[in-house]
C-alpha cells in the first residue's frame, strides 16, 4: 500500500469505519453481544439513577446552606463592628 495513502486521514478513517462496523454487527448478531448490550444499557440506567440523586443531594444542600446563611443575616447585625485601634 502507498505510504502517502496509508498516512492520510482516509485511510484510518475507512479503518476506523470497519473496526466500529464489525463491532456492531457482533453486538447486533451474537447471543454474548445482546447481552453485553443489555448489560451496558442497564450500567447506564443505572449511573444516570445515581447521577440524578446527587444531583437531588447537592440542591437539598445548596437550599440548607441558603437558608442557613439567610438566618446568621437575619441575626447578626454586621453594621457594628468593632474597629481596630
Amino acid at each position: 500500500m502507498d505510504t502517502q495513502i496509508r498516512e492520510s486521514g482516509s485511510y484510518w478513517g475507512i479503518v476506523g469505519g470497519a473496526f466500529v462496523g464489525a463491532f456492531a454487527g457482533y453486538l447486533l448478531t451474537t447471543p454474548e453481544g445482546r447481552r453485553f448490550c443489555d448489560a451496558a444499557i442497564q450500567l447506564l440506567e443505572d449511573l444516570s439513577y445515581e447521577f440524578s440523586r446527587f444531583g437531588n443531594a447537592a440542591a437539598r444542600a445548596q437550599s440548607a446552606a441558603a437558608e442557613g446563611w439567610k438566618a446568621v443575616e437575619g441575626t447578626a447585625d454586621f453594621s457594628k463592628r468593632p474597629t481596630a485601634h
